[in-house]
C-alpha cells in the first residue's frame, strides 16, 4: 500500500514536470545530486533563479506543493524504500548512502513520511 501511494505521488510529480520545463530541470538536478549535501544555493545557480524567486516556485500549489527539503526528503525516502527492498545493507548504512546526515534522521524522517520504520517497511516488504 505505501509503495502505490509513493506511485501515485511520482505520477502526480511527472505530470506535473511534464507541464512545466523549469520543474522537470529541478527534478532532475535533485535526482541526480539527491545523495549529496544539496543546499539551496547550488540548486538556485543550476536554476538561474534567486532564492526568493525559487522559494515563490515551489510553494505554488501548482507547482510541487512541497517544500525544498520535503522534495528532497521525498527523492532520499523513494530511494531508501529501494534499497530496502532490494539489499541486505544495514539501514544506518542506506540513510547514508541517500544522503541522510545520520542514521537517527533517516530513521526519523522515515518514519514522519511513511508511518513505519525504515526496518519495519523492510519486513513488510520481504
Amino acid at each position: 500500500m505505501l509503495t502505490s501511494l509513493c506511485g501515485i505521488l511520482e505520477k502526480h510529480h511527472q505530470k506535473l514536470a511534464d507541464a512545466n520545463p523549469r520543474l522537470t530541470r529541478l527534478q532532475q538536478y535533485m535526482e541526480q545530486h539527491y545523495a549529496e549535501k544539496v543546499n539551496v544555493t547550488d540548486v538556485c545557480n543550476h536554476m538561474g533563479m534567486s532564492k526568493s524567486a525559487f522559494h515563490r516556485f515551489l510553494k505554488k500549489k501548482t507547482e510541487t506543493g512541497l517544500s525544498f527539503i520535503a522534495q528532497i526528503h521525498h527523492i532520499r525516502i523513494k530511494h531508501a524504500m529501494h534499497l530496502l527492498r532490494t539489499t541486505t545493507d544495514k539501514v544506518g548504512s542506506i540513510g547514508y548512502s541517500v544522503g541522510f546526515e545520520s542514521p537517527s534522521d533517516f530513521c526519523e524522517i522515515f518514519k514522519r513520511k511513511m508511518g513505519m520504520t525504515p526496518l519495519e517497511y523492510r519486513q513488510s516488504v520481504m
